[in-house]
């Protein structure tokens, strides 16, 4: 349970940076009329809940005395990645929305240079989150501070964006802003999409295809002579493990090393079960 002692101060001290970072973006997108640098803050925001819900979710597990816990730990950080990933997603499609229609409909906007140095402030404070952040999922292996560290790193393209859009809108009638809000909605949208297909493969132990492809190579003839009846993935805080179900008269043939190499995957030779009737 030590690995995920950091795991939730990090998700804590995140949230709290990113509901500051929110704080001041949303002055700045008031101040200016930036539809960027609002929806950069909006963003911050989500970073914030979704690192408080985390923490929270996380430190509720961690806290059970149960013999279980790591096991439920190592799935609650797997399902609050997917949260992460979800909330992301509509994060995005939301700036997506509000940009289009800055760019069909464009208003007015103004600033001063303190703005754009703010902003530029709080991107330096994103670059430090990142690199904080990578060094701590190197430490603990963890999916939801690698997630996090990935989104800091975005988060660091997107406020440069906006601080560069606000100088380019207002010296030009093209709006500049609402384009870079587009570009920062997709820049979003596609790693939040493929991080929560991948964190749902894991949560639901659907490994690789490339995995099932050698797993079934392996076992397909084995399967065929009547050696083994089933398979099933097993997620462990260990990493996935592959349980083959064999025929009880010759479960004791099947060598789990020689079948781990095979497969690339641990394995585990255990005999089938088999439910005896009343008849029997």
């Amino acid at each position: 349970m030590k690995r995920f002692s950091p795991v939730c101060r990090a998700c804590l001290s995140v949230s709290a940076a990113n509901l500051a970072l929110f704080g001041v973006k949303l002055y700045i997108g008031l101040a200016s009329n930036s539809v960027a640098v609002y929806t950069d803050a909006v963003n911050n925001l989500f970073d914030s809940l979704s690192g408080g819900v985390t923490f929270a979710g996380l430190f509720a597990l961690t806290r059970t005395p149960d013999p279980a816990a790591p096991s439920a730990v190592v799935k609650g950080e797997q399902l609050f990645s997917c949260v992460v990933s979800v909330i992301l997603c509509f994060t995005g499609g939301y700036f997506l929305y509000t940009s289009a229609e800055g760019l069909m409909y464009p208003w007015p906007i103004w600033f001063t240079p303190l703005h754009v140095y703010m902003l530029v402030l709080t991107a330096g404070v994103k670059a430090a989150l990142f690199f904080v952040l990578r060094a701590a999922s190197k430490k603990t292996d963890s999916d939801v501070l690698r997630l996090m560290a990935a989104d800091s790193l975005l988060d660091l393209g997107v406020t440069l964006t906006a601080a560069a859009s606000l100088p380019l809108s207002a010296s030009s009638v093209f709006r500049f802003d609402s384009l870079a809000g587009i570009g920062i909605s997709i820049a979003i949208i596609i790693p939040a999409v493929k991080s929560l297909i991948a964190g749902a493969r894991r949560l639901l132990c659907v490994p690789a295809a490339s995995v099932r492809r050698q797993v079934n190579a392996a076992l397909t003839p084995l399967i065929e002579e009547g050696r083994v009846s089933s398979l099933q993935y097993l997620d462990t805080p260990d990493g996935m493990l592959l349980l083959i179900f064999a025929t009880s008269d010759r479960a004791g043939s099947l060598n789990e090393h020689a079948l781990t190499e095979k497969t690339g995957v641990r394995v585990c030779v255990l005999p089938e079960l088999r439910l005896k009737t009343g008849k029997e």
